[in-house]
């Protein structure tokens, strides 16, 4: 639901929607589950598009954690281009091209 919501702007009901799968899934899954890694992802882009870059960073840094335990290669490329993005928006170029060219080298 909450990709649909975001696919139709609704960008408040997209954040409930993840956040609340990412409590369901902690209470079911592993700390270290894909599944929780790719909420946190999803919740960080959310965030970004929100203009909350330092809590965008925190999620995003944790899902980076468990995406790369899992050797999911695509998903951390994906979620280093998300890091990136913060990093521009906040017009810290410097760290937004290494995480683009850690992005590009890995895919």
């Amino acid at each position: 639901m909450g990709l649909t919501f975001h696919n139709q702007l609704a960008l408040n009901k997209a954040f409930q929607c993840v956040e609340e799968a990412l409590i369901i899934r902690k209470a079911c899954l592993s700390r270290d589950a894909q599944e929780i890694g790719d909420t946190l992802n999803m919740i960080g882009f959310l965030q970004v598009q929100r203009g909350e870059f330092e809590k965008a960073l925190t999620l995003l840094w944790d899902a980076l954690h468990i995406r790369k335990k899992h050797k999911d290669h695509m998903k951390v490329s994906d979620t280093l281009k998300n890091i990136g993005n913060v990093h521009s928006e906040k017009k810290d170029h410097k760290l937004a091209v290494e995480c683009y060219e850690k992005c590009v080298s890995i895919r």
